[in-house]
């Protein structure tokens, strides 16, 4: 839940890729989950991803493939801890802006 009311939902996309450890989208695919966001009143945001064995910083091609403005989630799988960046244009390049992330966890959730 983000502080101003709204739920941030995760949609899980499918790997277009066949290269282990890379992770590729279908622009047809992104394109048809914003058109279902909007048909039902939400947007999309950004995007999320995992790094297996890097922190989770983005590197030169998330930031190459990300939408100036954008917001982008990565989950260090081996850290197990996640950041949340906002994509910014700063000199004519893309960087990524950290932005604070907190994460709740439900105790009673966690033992199920």
């Amino acid at each position: 839940m983000l502080n101003d009311g709204h739920v941030l939902t995760l949609e899980f996309m499918r790997n277009r890729s066949d290269r282990p450890g890379h992770f590729e989208l279908s622009r047809e695919s992104l394109t048809e989950l914003r058109r279902e966001a909007r048909r039902e009143g939400r947007r999309v945001v950004g995007l999320f991803h995992s790094h297996p064995i890097t922190e989770p910083e983005p590197g030169k091609n998330d930031l190459r493939d990300a939408s100036v403005n954008s917001l982008m989630l990565i989950y260090d799988v081996c850290g197990r801890s996640a950041k949340l960046w906002r994509v910014r244009r700063k000199g004519g390049k893309k960087v990524a802006v950290e932005v604070p992330l907190s994460i709740e966890t439900n105790t009673d959730r966690d033992l199920k």
